[in-house]
């Protein structure tokens, strides 16, 4: 059996026959050792299969890095909303901790004088869903998260005066593990959709 997986957990099987586990048959030898029966769900979700240990572990290394990337991006997401409400956002050492490269490079020469161009009036942004989005990889990038943020509970007024509430936008962020081990946001893309 090939292929990632995510853990979902080791049952233990005793070396009892099958026909005692139904309720009839012979019982198990004295002595017998329980030897582990690994499940894993595939990636791609869907019913737990039977699984190696190594497969087992894998997946386990894969859950932690899954969490590790959405804490990331939620760490960036949370100092984005937070300098939309500051009339001239810079960039701060919250987002160096979390972000390089291109992904840096966007939000110095694009987002931040965007958000500059705007200014919150109320309302709370929410990252309303990450989940892994397997097989895809950008700048070298080890996982990748699709995210959906809704601002739509956020009003804004532009340069003008003019009131408008924030997008609802999917999208995908890449991550790699930069030598120092800190997991950082490498690049991304996105979309503005109707719904999360």
């Amino acid at each position: 059996m090939s292929g990632s997986y995510v853990r979902i957990g080791a049952a233990i099987l005793l070396g009892v026959g099958v026909g005692a586990l139904v309720g009839c048959g012979t019982l198990a030898t004295p002595g017998a050792t329980a030897s582990p029966v690994y499940r894993c769900i595939p990636v791609g979700g869907g019913e737990s299969v039977p699984c190696t240990a190594e497969q087992y572990t894998q997946a386990v290394e894969r859950d932690a890095l899954v969490a590790e990337a959405d804490a990331v991006y939620r760490r960036y997401w949370a100092e984005v909303s937070r300098l939309s409400r500051e009339s001239a956002p810079e960039f701060t050492p919250e987002l160096d901790q979390v972000a390089t490269g291109s992904i840096r490079r966007w939000i110095t020469g694009e987002l931040l004088p965007d958000l500059s161009k705007q200014t919150w009036v109320s309302g709370e942004s929410q990252v309303a869903r990450t989940s892994e989005f397997p097989g895809t990889s950008a700048a070298g990038s080890i996982i990748t998260l699709q995210v959906c943020t809704d601002e739509s509970a956020v009003q804004y007024t532009s340069g003008g005066g003019e009131a408008f509430a924030g997008p609802i936008r999917e999208g995908r962020w890449y991550f790699v593990r930069e030598a120092s081990g800190a997991l950082k946001l490498i690049a991304g893309e996105y979309a503005t959709v109707g719904s999360c």
